[in-house]
This record gives C-alpha cells, structure tokens and sequence, in this order.
C-alpha cells in the first residue's frame, strides 16, 4: 500500500479550523498512507474535530429536549419531559445516560466560553465533564470562577492534573466548606464486601479519615515490599492482596511483621501473574538454595509519604488547601494534622519568588512544639524517608516575625538565618563573577594597550641611529612595561579589581571545588537531589505526573556522553519515561528546568518549568454556599452489598402484651449443652 509512496498532508492542518472543512480534508486522507511523522498531525486533526462533533452533538440532544410542537416556534422554555424519553428512545440509553448528556449541554449553555473552546475543538468531552461534575456540588458563583479559570489550559492538561487543579481551585475559594465536606464524608465511613460474578471477593473501606487511611495503605506496601524483597515471585499487587488478608486474618492476631512476612510468602500460588521482565542470569538460584529465603536485588517502588504545604498555613495565617502527592488536594486542617503527626519525616523548605519559581531549597532540624517526634511507623528496611515540603515566598519568611510564633521561634529563626547564608552565597557567587569578568576585561584593555605601545616602538626604531640617540632619556633603561607612555605601568599582573575579601574568595572557592568535584561525580549530593525534585516537582515528560520524589534523577545528556552532574542536566523521569531515552527520544534541556523532548517521528513536545506554588485565589465565601453533601451514607446495613442472607422482612407489629414478671423457667431439657 506503500508502493505510490505516502499520501502528502495538507501544510497548515494545525491551523485549519475545526467543522466542515477539517471534517472534508481529513475524509481525504487515508491514515494507512501516511509518513509517520504526519501520523502524528493526523490523530491531533482527528482529535479537534472529535471534539467539535462531540459539542455538535451535545447541542442538538439539548434543542431536542426542549421540542415542544404545541409551543411557539417548537421549542419549549424548559426541557419536555416527553422529549427526554424520545432521546432514550432514539440513542437505546437509559435515563442516567440521557441525563448525563443533558447536564453537559447545559453546562456549555450556562458558561460560554466553556462552549465556546469545546465547539472550537480546544477541550473534548472528558475534560469538559470534569469541569462540570466536579464543580457541580459549588455555588454557581465558584463554579463559574473555577471554570473561567481553567477553561484555556484544560485542554493541555492529563485528567488527573485537571481534576487536582480543580479541587485546589474549589477548596481554596472556600476553605470552610472544604472543611465541612471532609467532616461530613468521614462521618459516612464504612466497608462494604461484594462477591463477584467469579466468585471472588472485594472489599472497599470507603470515606475514611485521610491520616489513617495513608497510615495503613503505606504500612500494606512496606509489608509487601519486605516479602518482595525476601522472595515472593509474583507482582506487588498481588502481593499487597496478600498482605492485606495476612494483616486481617485472625490467625496471625499479635504476629510479629516478620511472621505475617512469611505468612505473606506461603501463601504465594504457582500460578500466580510475576513481572514481566527478562530474566536476569544474575536471578538465577544456587545449585543448593538455602533454607532459609535469601534477600533478592530486585525491588519495587516505595510509596513515599510527601506533603507539600505553605508555612502560612501551619501558622494558621491562612487556609490554604495542601498537596499529598499520590492521594490529591487536602483541607487546610487536615494538612496542620498530618504536619503535626509527621514530625520525624524530613523537613524540607522551597522559598519561591513572587512568581512562585523556586530560588532556595532548605532543610530544617527545628520541630514546632506541637509536631510529633515519634515516627509513625517501624523504620523499614531501605525505605524512604517520609518528606514534609513547607513553602514559603522569600518576602513572606522575611517578614514573620518568630517571636509572634512561639510554637515555632526555633524553626523560622532557623530558616531566616539560612535563607541569609543563601543569600550571602549567592551574592558572594555573583561578586566573583563581576569582578572576574571586570578582570578579564581590563587584561585585555592591558594587552591591546601594551600591543599598541609596543608599535610605536618598533616605529621609531626605524629612525636613524643618531635621532634615536639624541631621544635617549633615563627612563629607557626601565624594562619597556614600565616606560613612559606604557599605560599598564604600574599595574598588577591582573589589573585592579574590586571584588570579594579574602575570605570570600576562600568561600567561594570552596564552593567551587565541591561543585567541581560534584559535576564529574556519577550521581547527585543530597543537596543537589533535593533542589531537582524540589525544582521540577514531577516527572520531566510533559504529560506525566509522577511526583519527583518516586522518579530517578536522570542527566539529559548522560555520563557516557561526557554530560556533567549539574543542575542544567539533570532532571527527575520515573521509570518508563527513563526508557524512552533509549527507544528513540531525544531530551534536551535548553534552560534549567525547561525540557524538550522529539519523538522518534521528528515531533517535539516542551515541559515548562512549573511553579512550586500554584496561583490560587484568595479566600471568599459564595453568597450561596456550597453543597458538601457525602453521595453515600453509613448504615447498620450488612456488610455484603448483595447479602447473601437478607434480614427478614418487616412484620406487621404484634398486638401489646404486658410484659412478663420475671424469667420464665427454662425448658425441661436434659441433654447436655451443645458446647
């Protein structure tokens, strides 16, 4: 089908505007024929004009639920009920489905502009649902304000990134009803069981408080990735199955971990999913395998705590909601509770300008008194750390004052006092390199100077001998550099310069040494680790929002390359994105923290710097508040959602009856008790 070679694209076809005439050339194109690289135009073509025909029909489901032939003009003010039953009837869906339509088109209506990029192919249909349900239980004041504000980066955004930005968004304009909705859910905590059509079992424990849900969760993975680690052959989340039952069986009530370890491993199943990776000659096991399991190199990725909180909001100056990577957008109480209870993780510190770009990355050893030292959990072999990220504008950490805080004097005393070391670093730094290049500037004004007074010598030893001898004078028997008219007489070998003090220069060449010894070195300090992930905050490849800390600092150019280990190379990429280095992308980093991938098709795709902190807005409450309403509620209920054994049904009530004087005399029975 290649034999005519391939069908040319139309230039400009990123440009062409979406309806009748994208939907004409693309009906022209047969997609088996093109290049590869114009494959790529191709799917992002198709992909606006899915969109504008998702609009399209959107916008005629809604005009035909407001068909009316009895009202003027045929169209109703408000939707016909009968007509939503015709829209049943003629798409074959039920009236959930219908319904779902509907609350888009209205949504499309209600806010123009969102209608109006979804028409123009800018956002498609999921992404416009998520704008809709997820503000569907605000005010139609916030509503309106969270969707005006996201409605021109929608479409550039994954859905999980579109729904985190969102919920900041709903739960910074109202904190107290982000408070309300997360009481009120956790009052409805429950657990359900279902059996399934296999035979299976699923358990759910739903709405529970956030703390101890993360607490359990990451106890299940480390147990799992212990019995990993000692030798269990299947996948981690068949094994965190396993470790999950192991924990709640009665059996093991009072096992130590390493008992429920093993249990973890005998329960293990031959024909259990493993990895799919090659194997490894390395993984081979010896002639003799021991006893006892030996521990093997392979691992899985530790789920890692990570809070991402501003100081303002510790110190109650505001109520801005908090970040759990992983998890998503937590209220502002929540995240003071989960601060508090995660005092022995490491503190780290990310001062933003105004912008929200970072410009220090600190660490702190200071505790507020209200922090709990106590670690949260048993250290873990090889684990991770646990991570609570505060942040900070430097002119806001400039401001407190630590003795307004007392819970907190040390800790922002602490930070103000590094945050100036930074400051005098970096100005020192900047001082050296003036004052070098000044240096270098006046070497040269020095040689051309001295090049020039030296042809003018040569010029006039071209004169006779005796006019030279008659222009003699005792200042010729100086070394020429020293002679009159010379203009670098006088001058140090590296002309005057004003810079740093000695003990400056011993600091900044300290500084210079470690970080040379650090560019040739393999793999980052700690220092330099954290100031990338604290810097580029997720996953480099643009679409992917694996949080840093889960990623590995990869060099975009690589060591094999002679690429250096210095923060305009390197970058956090988890480990499928890690790969696609080796499949055929190409990265670039042409700033520090700007990334640029190509395709192996020739396309290329930026990843923007972003910012430590996102814009939200101010707190304002809705003239009407929003709903904060749980969608499922607690129960005495079974624990089976289709139980197996209902209760009873309801009798009619029995007549009244007094009741009985005493106990009535047990039954004449003279068989022993059953047990």
């Amino acid at each position: 089908m290649f034999d005519d070679g391939y069908q040319e694209v139309p230039a400009g076809l990123e440009e062409l505007p979406v309806g009748a005439g994208l939907a004409a050339v693309l009906e022209r194109i047969d997609p088996l024929r093109v290049s590869p690289y114009d494959t790529v135009r191709l799917v992002a073509a198709q992909h606006r004009q899915l969109a504008h025909q998702q609009a399209c029909f959107h916008v005629a489901a809604r005009e035909a639920s407001l068909a009316d032939p009895a009202a003027p003009g045929g169209r109703a003010e408000l939707d016909v009920p009968a007509a939503g039953d015709e829209l049943r009837a003629v798409l074959a869906a039920s009236r959930t489905a219908v319904g779902r339509v509907l609350d888009l088109a209205e949504a499309a209506e209600r806010h123009p502009r969102l209608g109006a990029a979804w028409q123009a192919g800018r956002v498609d249909e999921q992404r416009v649902a998520i704008l809709v349900r997820r503000t569907a239980p605000l005010s139609q004041e916030h509503a309106s304000e969270v969707i005006e504000r996201l409605v021109d980066e929608a479409g550039s955004l994954t859905l999980s990134r579109l729904i985190d930005k969102v919920e900041a968004l709903a739960k910074a304009l109202d904190p107290e009803w982000a408070e309300k909705l997360y009481r009120r859910h956790r009052r409805q905590r429950r657990v359900r069981a279902r059996c399934t059509e296999a035979g299976t079992v699923n358990i759910s424990a739903m709405d529970l408080p956030l703390p101890g849900g993360v607490t359990t969760t990451r106890r299940i993975h480390a147990l799992a990735a212990r019995a990993q680690a000692a030798g269990h052959p299947g996948l981690i989340d068949t094994i965190r199955a396993d470790t999950f039952l192991a924990v709640w069986d009665p059996a093991h009530a009072g096992a130590s971990e390493e008992e429920i370890v093993a249990a973890v491993l005998a329960a293990a199943l031959p024909d259990d999913p493993q990895p799919r990776r090659t194997p490894d000659p390395a993984d081979a096991p010896p002639e003799d395998p021991p006893s006892t399991p030996s521990r093997r190199r392979r691992s899985t990725r530790q789920s890692r705590f990570e809070l991402r909180v501003g100081l303002a909001t510790l110190l109650r100056i505001d109520d801005r909601p908090a970040r759990l990577p992983g998890w998503g957008v937590v209220p502002a109480g929540t995240a003071r509770e989960l601060a508090a209870a995660y005092g022995d993780a490491e503190w780290r510190v990310a001062v933003t300008d105004e912008s929200g770009a970072l410009i220090a990355a600190l660490i702190t050893r200071h505790r507020p008194s209200e922090a709990t030292t106590t670690p949260q959990e048993p250290p873990i072999e090889g684990a991770p750390r646990p991570v609570v990220e505060l942040h900070v504008p430097e002119a806001a950490l400039d401001a407190l004052r630590p003795g307004d805080f007392p819970g907190w004097a040390r800790l922002l005393t602490d930070l103000q006092h590094q945050l100036a070391c930074w400051r005098t670093a970096r100005a020192e730094d900047r001082a050296a390199r003036e004052a070098e290049q000044r240096a270098a500037e006046q070497r040269a004004a020095e040689e051309r100077a001295a090049k020039e007074w030296a042809a003018e010598q040569r010029a006039a030893e071209d004169q006779t001998a005796e006019d030279r001898a008659s222009e003699l004078s005792p200042a010729s028997e100086c070394s020429a550099a020293d002679a009159p008219g010379n203009p670098t007489a006088g001058l140090s070998p590296f002309g005057q310069t004003i810079g740093p003090d000695a003990a400056a220069w011993e600091r900044i060449a300290a500084r210079r040494r470690r970080r040379a010894r650090e560019a040739v070195a393999r793999f980052p300090s700690a220092a330099l680790r954290r100031w990338i992930t604290m810097r580029d905050r997720s996953c480099v490849f643009p679409p992917c929002g694996a949080s840093a800390l889960e990623a590995e600092i990869d060099h975009t150019l690589s060591v094999l390359e002679r690429g250096l280990t210095v923060g305009s190379n390197l970058g956090p990429a988890c480990g499928h994105d890690h790969d696609l280095k080796d499949q055929g992308w190409q990265l670039d980093q042409p700033r520090p923290g700007w990334f640029r991938w190509t395709s192996p098709t020739g396309h290329t795709y930026d990843r923007p710097p972003r910012p430590v902190v996102d814009d939200l807005p101010a707190a304002h409450p809705p003239a009407v508040r929003s709903s904060a309403e749980p969608h499922q509620y607690a129960d005495d209920g079974p624990l089976w959602e289709n139980d197996p054994y209902p209760r009873t049904p309801a009798r009619a009530p029995a007549p009244e009856t007094p009741p009985p004087t005493g106990r009535p005399p047990p039954p004449d029975d003279p068989d022993p008790p059953p047990f």
